[in-house]
């Protein structure tokens, strides 16, 4: 800028000012110009059945009911192994076997008494007597504050031990898994 004069430095500087005023001018009318967006005002209400943190646990159901007055008197031994990545939601994992050495376990994830979720493994072969009752013995289990769907529960993880599926019954998931071998009881919601 040498050679300027004060008053050609004045215009110089009104120009690049009138140019940002220009250019800031115009994108705030264009974004005025468009339409609003479509869609709601507000966000749309939740429902009441719509799942909460309290929801996420099986009714009823506690650590100490499985491990100590199910799997304890019958000899298994829990322990609560350290936490793994695979947990899910829940703080703690609860890991039950049989005695003798047999291919049976049961898994408890949970948040302190709270249970998330259960699993029973059986190894044994497909169909065998063992593993249909550990599954409708752990239902019955799970669903000792639904004594309504009891029997049903107990029914249908015996039925579907050698299968791949999965049910809803009084709140609680199903689930015969085939490749892990083991049943699970999960909340629904």
């Amino acid at each position: 800028m040498a050679g300027m004069t004060p008053s050609r430095l004045t215009i110089a500087v009104m120009v690049a000012v009138s140019l940002v005023v220009g250019v800031v001018t115009g994108v705030v009318a264009a974004k005025i110009g468009e339409p609003p967006p479509k869609g709601p005002a507000l966000p749309l209400a939740v429902a009441a059945g719509f799942p909460t943190a309290g929801r996420a646990y099986l009714p009823g159901v506690t650590v100490s009911l499985i491990t100590q007055d199910w799997l304890g008197k019958a000899a298994w031994t829990c322990d609560v192994p350290e936490p793994a990545g695979y947990l899910n939601a829940a703080q703690q994992r609860t890991l039950c076997v049989a005695p003798a050495l047999s291919p049976m376990s049961v898994t408890v994830l949970h948040d302190g008494s709270k249970v998330r979720s259960v699993s029973a493994s059986c190894r044994h072969p497909l169909g065998s007597t063992i593993c249909t009752t550990l599954y409708s013995a752990a239902a019955e289990l799970v669903f000792t504050t639904i004594p309504e769907h009891r029997a049903s529960a107990a029914g249908w993880a015996a039925g579907n031990a050698t299968l791949d599926a999965n049910t809803t019954i009084g709140g609680i998931r199903l689930i015969t898994d085939l490749s892990a071998r083991h049943i699970r009881f999960v909340a629904a919601e």
